[in-house]
C-alpha cells in the first residue's frame, strides 16, 4: 500500500468512527447495570382514606405471543374461534421487531431504536418487568418459544425451552410443535406455573418465505386458531376460583409483502384477545397503546407496575373489578405516571400542566366517593365517571409526553460524529480532486501527536468544566477525548491545505455529473423522497445511461455521414450496420432496465402495487418461474466465460445445477422435487455439491499462484485480472444462490448493464489523453454508484427495515449462527454494490494499459506516479459516498424533532452508515488483497 493508499483508508477509518459516535448519541444504549430506580410501592391511603386495593384476579395466566400476528388477521374466516372473543386494538411502536417489542409488552417502556442491530445478536438482560415483578413474589413464570425472551428473562424463568433456531426461516412447523407439545404437559398440571409465556414464530416465518398472502399463511392461522381453542377449553374446566385468564397478542404485524420493521398500518397494529367473560365487548373497536398491557397486567395481578412503564391501564381488561378497586387502578396508574414527571421534569413544571389539573380533578373526586361510601354508604355513578375520566386523560396525556420525549440525545457524541464525518470528507474531497499530497512525512511524530493529544485533553475539559459539551455519562466524557484528537489532527492537515500548499485542480467535475449528485443529496431532505428513493436513482440512473448511449449515437452519425459519399448503395447499408453494430448491447442494456424494473416494486407508495415477482410465487405459474430461473442460470455460464477455463467452466454449470436443485428441493420451483425420486434429497446433500464446485473454482486460480512454479514469476496485469475474474466468478455464483428465483436474472443483469456502460465510456476518448482518461475514469466511477444504487432498489429493497430480505441466511443452516447468517443477508441486500465495485476494480485494471494517466508537467507527474487509476476511483468513490451520508447526518441532528425521524429518518440513517461500512471494508479488504499478492508472488 502506498501513501494515498494509506490516507485514503486513515480517513475513511476516521468517518466510520464518526458515524459509530453519532448513532451512539443518536440513539444511546445504556450499558449500566446500575442506577435504576425501584417501582414505588403501590398507594394505601388517599387524602387520609384507606383504598381498597384490588386482589390478585387470575390464578394463571397464559399469554400467548403470535409473531407477525397482525389485526386484521383476526375474522372469523382466518381464526373462526379466536375472532369470536373480545377483540381490542394495540398499536406497537417503532422499529416493529421483536426484540424491542418484547420489551414494551413487559416492561411497558419505549425501546431505543438501535435495538434493530441488537435484535439480530444477544441482548442485554431487561432490569424491571412485569416478569421480575412477578419472581419477586414468589410466582413460577414458565416459557416456551423465541429464544430472545431467554436472552431477557433468563434468570427468571422456572423452566423453559426456546427454540434455539428461531431465525430459521424455513422451517414453518416444528418449533410451533415443540411448543404445543410442552403446552399440553403444562395444560395437566396447573399448579406448577403461575404465569405461563409461549411464543408461536411460524406465522412470521412462512410472512418472510411467502408473503402475507401465501396459502400457508391460512394454514397456520388456523393452526393457532386451534391452539387458542385448546387453551381456552383447557383453563375453562378449572372450577375453583379465581379463574384463569388467556391472552393472545403480538409483538409486531407484518406487512403486506410479507416481513416487518416498518411503520405501515399492517407492521404497527396488532390485536389482544381476551377470551371468556374477561372484557366487554364494545361496538367501535377500542385502540390502545402495546406498552399498556405491563401496567393492566400489573393491577389484575396484584404486583407493582415496573419502574419503567410508561403504559396506561386498558380499562376493557378490568371489568372484573368493582367500581372501588377501578378507581384504584386508574389512580395507582396515574400517580405513578404523575410522579414519573415530575422526577423527570420538576415539580413547578408539572404542577402548571393540564394533566396536573386533571389528576387533582379526579383525586377530588376520589376522595368524595370514598367519603361517601365509609358515610353514607352509597356510591355516586356520576363522581365515579369523573374521577375516571379524568384519571385516564391525565395518565394518556402523561404517557403521550413521555412517548414523545422518551428519546435521550447525547449531544457530546453526536457533535464529535459529525466533526468527524465532517472533515474527513473535505479531506477525501481534496484528494479526489487536486493534486495535493495531504500524506507527507511528519518529523518527530511522537512530539506531534502527543502535543495533540495534550491539546485535545485540555479542550475536553474546559469543555465540561463550564458546560459547552454534555455526554450521558462519566466514562464517555473520558472517551471523548480520542474523537476530539483525530478532530484536531484532521483539521491541522486542513489548515496546512489551505495555508501552506498551492491547489492545482486535477479532476473536473461536469456540471451534469455534479448537478446529480447534489440533486440526491438535496432530495433527503424530504420524507417522501427518503421513502420513494428508489424513484430518485431510477430517475438519475436512466437518465445517466441515456445521455451515455446519446453521445455514442452522436459520434456514430459522424461517422456514417463520412462514409455517405460511397458510390455504392450496398457498401453504404454494410458500412452503416457496422458502425452501429457496437451500439446494439448498450441498446438493449437501456431496455432491460425497463424489465427488471417490474421485477420487484419497492418504496412506501408502490410496495402494494402488483409486480412480476408476486406473480412468480402464485403456485400457479411456478413453471414459468422455474422456466425463468433456467434461463437466467443459462445466461449466468455464459457470461463466465470470459473469466474461467473450460475445467472451471464445467464446476460453474454444476453450481448453476445445484442452485436450481436446491430450489426445486424446497419446493419452490417445479422440474426437481424429493417426491420425483425414491431418493430422500434435502438441501443439505444438494449443497455440499454446490460449496465443493464453488472451492474447486478458487482453488484453481489460486494454487498455481501461490504454491506453483509461477510463484517467482512478476505479478503483471492480466494476472491480477484473472484472480479478480475469479473473485466476481464466486461472488456471481454465491449470489445466484442467495438472490430468490426470479431475482437471479439481476446477477446477469448488473454485469451486462455495466459491461455495456463501461463500453460507452470507453468510446468517449477523444485527443486530449490525460484529461480524457480521468473523465472516463470519473464517468466509470458515477455510472458504477447509479447502477449499483438502481440494482438495490430492483432487487426489492428500500429505505424501510421491513424489506430486508432474511431467507439468505439461513440457506443450508440447522441451527442458527449469527455471523453466518449476518454475513449471508448482508451479501444479498448489499449485492450490487458488492459486485459493481468488484468489477469496476476488474475494469480499471483490465484497462490500466489504455487509460493512463499521463506526466504531462512535472508537477502533475510527481503526484501521478504515486496516484493510479486504482487510487483515483477509490477516492472518487469515496468521495461521493462520503458526502451523501455526511449531508445526511446533519440533516438528521437538524430533524431530531421531526414527526417521522424513527418512522423515516432513522432506518435510512442506519442504511446509509452500514453501507459506508460496507465501503470501508471493501477498499480495506481489497488493499490487503494486493499487497498479499504482492508479497507472496
Amino acid at each position: 500500500m502506498n501513501k494515498h493508499d494509506w490516507f485514503l483508508f486513515y480517513l475513511l477509518s476516521a468517518f466510520v468512527f464518526g458515524c459509530c459516535l453519532f448513532l451512539g448519541g443518536f440513539y444511546p444504549v445504556d450499558f449500566q447495570k446500575t442506577g435504576l430506580a425501584p417501582s414505588p410501592l403501590p398507594p394505601t391511603k388517599l387524602n387520609g382514606l384507606s383504598l381498597n386495593r384490588p386482589k390478585k384476579q387470575y390464578s394463571n395466566v397464559v399469554f400467548m405471543v403470535i409473531d407477525a400476528l397482525r389485526y386484521d388477521f383476526i375474522v372469523p374466516e382466518m381464526m373462526p374461534y379466536t375472532s369470536r372473543h373480545c377483540k381490542i386494538k394495540l398499536k406497537a411502536s417503532i422499529p416493529t421487531v421483536t426484540l424491542p417489542r418484547i420489551k414494551s409488552l413487559t416492561s411497558g417502556t419505549i425501546s431505543n431504536f438501535i435495538d434493530v442491530i441488537l435484535n439480530l445478536g444477544s441482548s442485554q438482560p431487561l432490569q424491571d418487568s412485569i416478569l421480575h415483578k412477578l419472581h419477586q413474589r414468589g410466582d413460577k413464570v414458565v416459557f416456551y418459544g423465541d429464544f430472545t425472551w431467554v436472552d431477557l428473562f433468563s434468570k427468571i424463568f422456572t423452566r423453559y425451552e426456546s427454540n434455539t433456531d428461531s431465525f430459521y426461516l424455513s422451517e414453518f412447523h416444528e418449533g410451533d410443535n415443540n411448543i404445543t407439545k410442552s403446552l399440553h404437559k403444562e395444560l395437566r398440571n396447573l399448579t406448577s406455573w403461575d404465569f405461563l409465556i409461549l411464543h408461536y414464530i411460524g406465522l412470521d416465518r412462512i410472512g418472510h418465505m411467502e408473503g402475507s398472502n401465501g396459502g400457508k399463511i391460512f394454514l397456520k392461522l388456523r393452526e393457532m386458531d386451534d391452539i387458542v381453542d385448546l387453551i381456552d377449553k383447557a383453563l375453562a374446566k378449572k372450577l375453583t376460583e379465581p379463574k384463569p385468564l388467556l391472552l393472545v397478542t403480538a409483538d409486531h404485524g407484518m406487512r403486506n409483502g410479507g416481513g416487518h420493521g416498518g411503520s405501515s398500518p399492517e407492521e404497527l397494529f396488532v390485536p389482544l384477545i381476551a377470551t371468556g367473560r374477561y372484557c366487554t365487548p364494545q361496538n367501535k373497536t377500542p385502540e390502545y397503546n402495546q406498552v399498556d398491557i405491563a401496567a393492566t397486567l400489573s393491577i389484575l395481578l396484584d404486583v407493582p407496575i415496573p419502574s419503567t412503564s410508561i403504559g396506561c391501564i386498558i380499562p376493557d381488561l378490568i371489568e372484573t373489578l368493582t367500581p372501588e378497586e377501578k378507581l384504584y387502578a386508574f389512580y395507582y396508574n396515574t400517580k405513578f405516571l404523575v410522579d414519573k414527571a415530575i422526577a423527570k421534569y420538576g415539580k413547578k413544571i408539572v404542577e402548571q400542566m393540564d394533566y396536573f389539573a386533571w389528576f387533582e380533578t379526579a383525586t377530588d373526586a376520589h376522595t368524595i366517593y370514598l367519603t361517601n361510601i365509609l358515610k353514607e354508604n352509597t356510591t355516586s355513578p356520576y363522581l365515579f365517571e369523573k374521577a375516571k375520566l379524568n384519571y385516564i386523560r391525565s395518565a394518556s396525556e402523561v404517557s403521550h409526553i413521555f412517548a414523545r420525549s422518551y428519546t435521550r440525545f447525547d449531544f457530546g457524541m453526536i457533535l464529535f460524529g459529525v466533526a468527524l464525518t465532517g472533515l474527513s470528507t473535505v479531506l477525501v474531497f481534496v484528494t479526489c480532486i487536486t493534486s495535493t499530497n495531504l500524506s507527507k512525512k511528519i518529523h518527530e511524530p511522537m512530539i506531534y501527536f502527543g502535543r495533540i493529544f495534550l491539546a485535545a485533553v485540555s479542550i475536553n475539559t474546559i469543555g465540561y468544566v463550564f458546560h459547552y459539551v454534555h455526554t450521558s455519562n462519566i466514562v464517555l466524557m473520558c472517551l471523548t477525548t480520542v474523537p476530539l484528537f483525530v478532530i484536531i489532527l484532521l483539521s491541522l492537515e486542513l489548515s496546512k491545505l489551505v495555508l501552506r500548499s498551492r491547489v492545482i485542480f486535477t479532476l473536473d467535475i461536469p456540471i451534469s455529473i455534479a448537478f446529480g449528485i447534489l440533486f440526491q443529496i438535496f432530495s433527503l431532505c424530504s420524507t417522501s423522497f427518503i421513502e420513494e428513493e428508489h424513484q430518485t436513482w431510477y430517475y438519475l440512473g436512466s437518465t445517466f445511461l441515456l445521455s451515455l448511449f446519446w453521445k455514442n449515437i452522436s459520434t456514430t452519425r459522424l461517422k456514417v455521414i463520412t462514409f455517405s459519399s460511397s458510390s455504392s448503395l450496398e457498401r453504404d447499408i454494410l458500412i452503416f450496420f457496422k458502425i452501429l453494430s457496437p451500439l446494439t448491447k448498450p441498446f438493449f442494456a437501456v431496455l432491460l432496465t425497463v424489465f427488471i424494473r417490474r421485477l420487484n416494486q419497492t418504496g412506501d407508495k408502490w410496495m402494494r402495487v402488483p409486480d412480476m415477482g408476486d406473480w412468480f410465487v402464485v403456485s400457479e405459474n411456478k413453471i414459468y418461474l422455474s422456466l425463468f430461473l433456467i434461463f437466467s442460470l443459462l445466461l449466468i455460464i455464459y457470461q463466465l466465460k470470459q473469466f474461467n477455463t473450460p475445467l472451471q467452466m464445467v464446476a460453474c454449470i454444476i453450481t448453476c445445477i445445484s442452485v436450481y436443485c436446491y430450489r426445486g428441493v424446497i419446493d419452490a420451483v417445479v422440474f426437481f422435487h424429493a417426491k420425483h425420486f425414491n431418493f430422500p434429497f434435502s438441501p443439505f446433500l444438494v449443497l455440499p455439491f454446490y460449496w465443493l464446485s464453488v472451492l474447486f473454482i478458487l482453488a484453481s486460480s489460486y494454487w498455481p499462484v501461490i504454491f506453483g512454479t509461477t510463484k517467482d514469476s512478476k505479478l503483471d496485469n492480466a494476472r491480477v485480472c484473472k484472480l479478480l475474474g475469479t473473485n466476481l466468478t464466486v461472488f456471481t455464483l454465491v449470489s445466484a444462490l442467495l438472490h430468490k428465483p426470479h431475482n437471479v436474472f439481476l446477477v446477469f443483469a448488473i454485469q451486462f448493464i455495466l459491461k455495456c456502460t463501461f463500453r460507452l465510456c470507453d468510446n468517449l476518448r477523444g485527443s486530449r489523453r490525460r484529461l480524457d482518461a480521468q473523465m472516463i475514469l470519473l464517468y466509470k466511477v458515477v455510472v458504477t454508484i447509479y447502477v449499483c444504487r438502481m440494482f438495490y432498489f430492483y432487487q426489492g429493497n428500500s429505505n424501510s427495515l421491513a424489506t430486508i430480505d432474511l431467507n439468505p441466511g439461513y440457506i443450508g443452516l440447522s441451527h442458527y449462527n449469527p455471523l453466518f447468517v449476518g454475513i449471508m443477508v448482508t451479501l444479498n441486500t448489499y449485492f450490487a454494490e458488492i459486485f459493481g465495485f468488484l468489477y469496476l476494480m476488474l475494469e480499471i485494471f483490465q484497462k490500466q494499459d489504455e487509460i493512463s494517466i499521463s506526466k504531462e508537467t512535472n508537477e502533475f507527474a510527481n503526484y501521478a506516479t504515486e496516484k493510479n487509476n486504482y487510487n483515483l476511483v477509490t477516492t472518487i468513490m469515496a468521495a461521493v459516498k462520503l458526502l451523501t451520508t455526511c449531508v445526511y447526518l446533519i440533516l438528521m441532528v437538524g430533524f431530531r424533532h421531526h414527526l417521522f425521524i424513527f418512522t423515516v429518518f432513522s432506518p435510512k440513517v442506519l442504511y446509509e452508515c452500514f453501507s459506508i461500512l460496507l465501503f470501508y471494508l471493501n477498499v480495506s479488504m481489497t488493499n490487503l488483497y494486493f499487497y498479499l499478492l504482492h508479497k507472496i508472488i
